[in-house]
């Protein structure tokens, strides 16, 4: 499991396990959810693992030479909201039970 967690970790942010799934101690270990999955929204996770990272970030290390440029930062925060809020607004309509049942449903189809 240590494993685990170190390339885990090496590739996003550590989770919020308390909330999301504490770390079980014991001979085996291992995860367990804190909360059913139906009450996990996939804009739970999502937060947990973006943090405040948005999903366009503008570029701040282009020089102002123009009326696009020199508004860029802004325009672009903007488009990153509006672009945030939408995701948001859909992911949290789905919750990790909901899913899985939808993962599962697409296995079994094939």
């Amino acid at each position: 499991m240590a494993g685990f967690y170190s390339a885990r970790g090496s590739i996003m942010p550590p989770l919020p396990w308390q909330t999301f799934a504490p770390p079980l101690s014991g001979r085996d270990g291992g995860v367990a959810l804190a909360r059913p999955e139906s009450d996990i929204t996939l804009a739970d996770i999502h937060a947990a693992v973006t943090g405040e990272k948005g999903l366009w970030r503008p570029r701040e290390d282009i020089p102002h030479r123009c009326i696009v440029s020199r508004h860029m930062i802004e325009y672009f925060g903007k488009v990153d909201a509006e672009a945030a809020a939408a995701a948001h607004a859909t992911l949290e309509r789905r919750t990790l039970a909901m899913a899985l049942a939808e993962i599962r449903e697409m296995e079994a189809a094939g």
